[in-house]
């Protein structure tokens, strides 16, 4: 007698499985860590979720389900640390499958992925990440703050631009109007792990740019301490007198105040107001770049959150 099939994917499905067990939001985190390699707990509740509970509750699954891998860094202190999440094999083949890709198209890389959750750099990713989702996130408690509406992550920047510039992300804001582009920028995020030299060394590359493209988007720098941005300043004005490029740089943590100083300028402005200033200055400010129309969005909002939840 032969047993009848299931009216459900069982495990033993794998892809199938996988597919009916996850949500929109599920595989919108799945591209996220694909796209920016590494994430923790609370970046992801920031982005995706309205409580940490919940947060939790759905990473525990998607690990659960061997979708994600988690790992924690060594504490500098007592207790625990956050965890760390990656993609896991079994996430990359649904997401590619998602796609329309095969696993070489999706570039994925477990190796690589699993490598940035012990790489000394890892404050910088992790910091430089959540700057990006600050930014990402603004508008949910500010009104009048811009959507980001494009997050490219280091290694797709280093894919697009990387005979030229290697900046640590790429971001959009959006137009304050229907019909506007908006405007990208790049990010260089700084923990003072180089020397000053190293990081003034990288308007070269942003120069020839410059060159290549007879214009620029504006680069922000975000620097460890209020000293060392105003070291940066003034080995700008003495390499360069006159920036070649539009450069602005900060400290402050929250990157949507009026706390972006460009260079040769003499107030601070808010971060929507840097293209309109660097034209003035006499830059010329590209249009933001288009992505892949695979690019996740920047935030997961609360409108899209899926009305049936997990499946069981």
């Amino acid at each position: 007698m032969t047993s009848r099939p299931g009216r459900f994917p069982a495990k033993a499905d794998g892809l199938y499985y996988h597919a009916y067990r996850t949500t929109g939001r599920d595989r919108w985190i799945l591209a996220m860590l694909h796209e920016h390699q590494i994430l923790t707990t609370e970046q992801i509740t920031t982005l995706a979720f309205g409580a940490a509970r919940t947060a939790r509750a759905r990473l525990n699954e998607l690990t659960g389900l061997g979708l994600i891998e988690r790992t924690r860094s060594n504490p500098a202190g007592p207790g625990a640390s956050s965890y760390l999440y990656t993609l896991a094999p079994a996430g990359a083949v649904l997401l590619a499958a998602e796609r329309d890709q095969d696993l070489k198209a999706l570039r994925y890389d477990r190796a690589r992925a699993r490598r940035a959750a012990i790489r000394p750099d890892l404050p910088h990713t992790i910091g430089c990440n959540t700057l990006m989702i600050r930014l990402a996130t603004a508008h949910r408690t500010d009104a009048a703050a811009r959507r980001l509406t494009t997050w490219l992550g280091a290694l797709s920047c280093l894919r697009r631009w990387g005979d030229e510039v290697r900046p640590d992300a790429y971001g959009r804001l959006a137009s304050p109007d229907a019909l506007g582009e908006g405007y990208g920028f790049f990010l260089e995020y700084d923990t003072g792990s180089e020397s000053i030299n190293q990081l003034a060394a990288k308007v070269r590359g942003y120069t020839r740019f410059a060159r290549n493209h007879t214009g620029h988007h504006p680069i922000l720098i975000h620097t460890s301490h209020p000293s060392r941005e105003a070291r940066l300043h003034a080995l700008l004005t003495e390499i360069h007198g006159t920036c070649p490029v539009p450069i602005a740089t900060s400290t402050a943590p929250d990157p949507h105040e009026p706390v972006w100083m460009p260079h040769t300028a003499a107030t601070r402005v808010g971060i929507t107001e840097l293209p309109g200033v660097f034209s003035a200055l006499g830059y010329r400010v590209l249009a933001p770049v288009r992505p892949d129309a695979r690019t996740p969005a920047p935030a997961w909002e609360t409108a899209n959150t899926d009305r049936d939840g997990p499946r069981p």
